[in-house]
């Protein structure tokens, strides 16, 4: 594997931990789920990180586990994690909304527009 996001030695990563829990990865002072880590060296498939965080895939971002589920995630920076969570938080809320199907004041128009809206459909299919 070649180096498919173009990392280069001293680009800086956003990395969340997946373990709420965790302290290690927390910014306890700065009420951030994450840190700014640095790339230090680059592999064919693994970017090696400062301070001991160990390496991270580049392709799918995940720390590596050493064998064990990843503990952490990076991101190419704050705003693509926030924009991701927002997005994991309005898609639960779609889902939420009709947990055994249509519900009152839902026509098929209307759900015909929100699959429009979200790419699920073109608006020559409707």
């Amino acid at each position: 594997m070649s180096n498919p996001r173009e990392f280069k030695v001293g680009q800086e990563l956003y990395m969340v931990s997946n373990d709420p829990r965790s302290v290690k990865y927390r910014v306890m002072d700065a009420g951030e789920p994450g840190r700014v880590v640095t790339i230090t060296a680059i592999g064919r498939r693994w970017a090696t990180l400062d301070s001991n965080n160990g390496r991270v895939d580049m392709e799918t971002l995940e720390l590596d586990g050493g064998g064990y589920t990843s503990h952490a995630r990076c991101w190419l920076s704050m705003a693509d994690h926030i924009n991701h969570e927002k997005m994991c938080f309005l898609l639960h809320r779609i889902r939420t909304m009709t947990p055994s199907g249509p519900t009152l004041g839902m026509t098929v128009a209307r759900l015909e527009a929100v699959a429009v809206t979200l790419g699920l459909l073109s608006k020559e299919d409707v």
